[in-house]
């Protein structure tokens, strides 16, 4: 049986394939309307200050918990 003298083909590589794999791939990105992103990041900015009334509101109560465990101490 002869032998298949199979080279493997030299690949594309460095930076310039890999941005424009990049560049391609963003094309076939579906980007949401302008009315989807602006309704999008009130979402987020609503999310954002309800956790950080919660979180400010946990640290006040444990920082006022762990002030009263060491004055009883």
């Amino acid at each position: 049986m002869a032998k298949k003298n199979v080279k493997a083909k030299k690949k594309k590589g460095g930076v310039f394939n890999y941005f424009h794999l990049a560049f391609t791939e963003l094309k076939r990105v579906n980007w949401p309307t302008r009315k989807e992103a602006i309704h999008l990041t009130w979402i987020v900015v609503a999310v954002l200050v309800v956790m950080s009334a919660y979180l400010g509101f946990a640290d006040f109560a444990f920082g006022k918990l762990i002030a009263f465990v060491i004055t009883l101490v």
